[in-house]
């Protein structure tokens, strides 16, 4: 399997989101959206100078 990483975007967002919450509720259980605003405001949360990279395979968001 090849992958390819590239800066989160407004295309990408959506599903970097669904990884990021689907990991994180499997090692909480229960989510806390007051201290997820970074999550739930991307990409705009991550604008340069900072970085979050999305892995694809091919073309999507794994």
């Amino acid at each position: 399997m090849t992958l390819h990483f590239e800066p989160v975007s407004e295309q990408t967002a959506e599903a970097a989101r669904n990884v990021i919450l689907s990991g994180l509720t499997e090692r909480f259980g229960v989510l806390r959206p007051e201290f997820l605003a970074d999550v739930y405001a991307l990409p705009g949360s991550y604008a340069p100078p900072a970085l979050l990279l999305v892995g694809l395979h091919e073309g999507k968001p794994v």
